[in-house]
């Protein structure tokens, strides 16, 4: 879709692009959970992380903030 010319806010907001499973571990266990989960055979990445503040999803470098889905 991207290389269409559909931006990546409109692409986030309008399309599914799960990326499967998450896990949400301490800071502290990421990367022996992802060092498991690659050594099981599965594709493991570290894909963001949790901090206090106000709820929203923030996609970077893009800096593009999203409310929570339902909000």
């Amino acid at each position: 879709m991207r290389e269409l010319g559909v931006s990546l806010e409109d692409c986030l907001t309008t399309f599914n692009w799960g990326i499967g499973y998450y896990i949400f571990v301490s800071p502290d266990e990421v990367a022996r959970t992802v060092q498991i989960g690659q050594q099981a055979d599965y594709d493991m990445i570290e894909v963001g992380r949790v901090e206090e503040g106000e709820r929203k999803v923030v996609f970077e470098p893009e800096n593009i903030a999203l409310p929570p889905p339902g909000d």
